[in-house]
């Protein structure tokens, strides 16, 4: 491969290959009935040199990249815009000069694809009008899954380093290759010396979702070009493609993830994501409206503050991993907290999602493993209302993944659209599939599913949480040695009765001091149930406290309840950390009946 510029002629042959056959790669994400919005959207059209409406027919690229700190960024503002929309303005040289030079070189590299039409936020959203912004912001889902092809400039580190190597534009790259001495002379490998460190466009937030919308991405990196469709990946320094990751740890979104709620890509998406950094901390759903909204049709009645609302009770299980910090707003120049308390997206550090391991009961196989005994379930113990901003009127959230639980697992269940039952005489007695997931997913009871589009809502949900509940009090104990809890590095709790009866764990937001000296009482309220089976030796990665001595063993099930450990300011509630307390203990336990307002 040449060293210093890209290879167009290879460009194109992946581009012909995919365009004439790979199927997959062409298959919308939304359902037909979701018309791409594109009544104020604009485009630059590369050969007139200018931003035009968009009519929705156009094949058009799109531009993934960092803004990094460039100061005097041109970009487009209300004042400028109908000149913008005039031909040959952005060949105007006051705006070349500062128009950042990785949309000057995705300009050019569009034009020599022999396209026309580049989408480029800095330009295509008009930048001091929050009205065209925010629906834009609202589109990207639409924006960069409907692209002919992305361009992700993945070798800058700003918005004018990007996309090196293209001839006619820019300076040509820099990659290192090794040369080979041999008896007749020197040869000059065609492998380039891979570049392990992270690239800055890896670790930006706003990014991510740039690239697990797109069907196709070309990708500039620090070892050459990468062609990703849904059906191969291909690298400029490598003849032969390759598949790409299965469907769990590949985690670009097709049209077959928004038929079906798959939990395993979406837990893959959010531990991804919350890798990243933002610049403004309180963007961070704002930063993965996108996937949220791609994924919408897979989940009953989508999402509130980025958890699934149809499995509402799993998706609050999440730990830390880390000591966790609130996610504050600073726009205002006063920090303060705006996102709420039980949201993951509320927080700063590193968390670990558990709906893997409580949201999956319904599983019985899928595409990686055989069907399996229920290792684990959870079941509902409290109704979750959620609460409208403007007229305080309150909604079920539709925590219905238990709908069919009962009724499934006797085989008595009238079966919901789309899935039907066979009979299982080994495990028994029944198990089901859905018409729209992998037939190689099974499931021990079916799950309610999406036929059909959402309805756009204008309610505006706030970030308060109200439910009835049942709330008691345990004695905070020491922390477990890394040996008791199975290695992990984060600090896990016991918590006692006030007879010192084992009485479960927590893990605390926070680090806690040393509680030797002095008794400290949680506030716990109840969340949800569940149950693991004691014979079987998964359960230790889930369950930290699963060979803890004190932890009761019998009847073959660990039987426990989820709880939130809560702390008040005024008539509000918020969420301090998450403990799992053996059933019969929680049971027998002094506890009141409470309404619970959680923030």
């Amino acid at each position: 491969m040449d060293r210093h510029w890209v290879d167009l002629e290879r460009v194109k042959e992946w581009i012909k290959s995919c365009d004439t056959t790979h199927g997959k790669c062409h298959c919308q994400i939304f359902n037909s009935g979701e018309s791409f919005p594109t009544r104020d959207m604009y485009l630059i059209s590369v050969s007139r040199n200018c931003l035009v409406k968009a009519n929705g027919g156009e094949r058009y690229v799109a531009l993934s990249y960092v803004w990094g700190a460039v100061s005097r960024q041109f970009r487009t503002l209300k004042a400028n815009l109908a000149f913008l929309r005039s031909k040959g303005s952005l060949s105007n040289t006051k705006i070349q000069a500062h128009l950042p030079g990785t949309i000057q070189r995705a300009m050019r590299f569009t034009s020599l694809l022999d396209l026309d039409f580049l989408w480029v936020d800095l330009l295509c959203i008009v930048q001091d009008d929050p009205v065209h912004t925010a629906s834009q912001i609202n589109y990207m889902a639409f924006i960069y899954s409907n692209s002919y092809l992305t361009l992700c400039a993945a070798d800058g580190i700003d918005a004018n380093s990007g996309l090196s190597g293209v001839p006619q534009c820019s300076q040509p790259r820099k990659m290192k290759q090794d040369i080979l001495d041999f008896t007749d002379g020197q040869v000059t490998s065609r492998w380039v010396r891979w570049m392990h460190e992270a690239s800055v466009y890896d670790q930006r937030g706003w990014t991510f979702q740039e690239k697990v919308l797109s069907r196709r991405m070309l990708s500039f990196t620090n070892h050459g070009l990468e062609w990703r469709c849904q059906k191969v990946v291909s690298q400029e320094q490598n003849l032969n493609a390759r598949k790409p990751a299965s469907t769990y740890l590949d985690l670009s979104i097709v049209r077959a993830d928004t038929l079906w709620p798959c939990l395993k890509k979406w837990d893959n998406i959010v531990s991804s994501y919350l890798n990243r950094r933002l610049t403004y901390e309180e963007d961070i759903l704002r930063a993965l409206s996108g996937v949220l909204k791609a994924l919408d049709g897979s989940m009953s009645e989508g999402f509130h503050f980025g958890l699934p609302q149809q499995f509402f009770d799993a998706a609050l299980l999440w730990v830390p991993s880390e000591p966790l910090t609130r996610r504050e707003d600073l726009r205002d120049g006063i920090a303060k907290p705006t996102l709420p308390s039980w949201s993951w997206a509320g927080w700063k550090g590193a968390i670990k999602s558990q709906i893997n391991a409580f949201g999956l009961g319904h599983e019985r196989s899928n595409l990686i493993t055989d069907h399996k005994p229920r290792l684990r379930d959870i079941f509902p113990c409290v109704t979750w209302f959620k609460i409208e901003m403007d007229t305080l009127e309150k909604a079920k959230i539709p925590n219905d993944y238990a709908k069919y639980q009962s009724d499934g697992l006797e085989g008595t269940v009238t079966l919901p659209l789309g899935w039907s039952s066979y009979l299982d005489e080994g495990d028994g007695p029944y198990y089901y599939r859905y018409d729209r997931a992998p037939f190689l997913q099974t499931f021990w009871y079916p799950i309610p599913t999406v036929r059909s589009i959402h309805p756009a809502s204008g309610c505006q949900w706030g970030p308060i949480l109200n439910f009835n509940t049942l709330r008691g009090y345990l004695e905070l104990g020491s922390a477990l040695s890394q040996e008791e809890q199975n290695d992990n590095t984060y600090p896990l709790y016991s918590l006692n009765t006030e007879e010192g009866e084992w009485a479960g764990v927590l893990y605390a937001h926070r680090l806690l001091q040393n509680t030797s000296v002095q008794k400290d009482y949680c506030e716990l309220v109840l969340m949800s149930g569940g149950f693991a089976l004691e014979d079987d030796e998964e359960q230790i990665s889930w369950i930290p406290e699963w060979n803890f001595a004190r932890r009761p063993r019998s009847g073959g099930y660990y039987l426990f309840y989820h709880v939130l450990w809560i702390e008040w300011q005024g008539d509000i509630a918020y969420r301090k950390g998450l403990g799992r307390v053996v059933q019969k203990v929680w049971d027998d336990l002094s506890k009141d009946g409470v309404e619970i307002f959680l923030g």
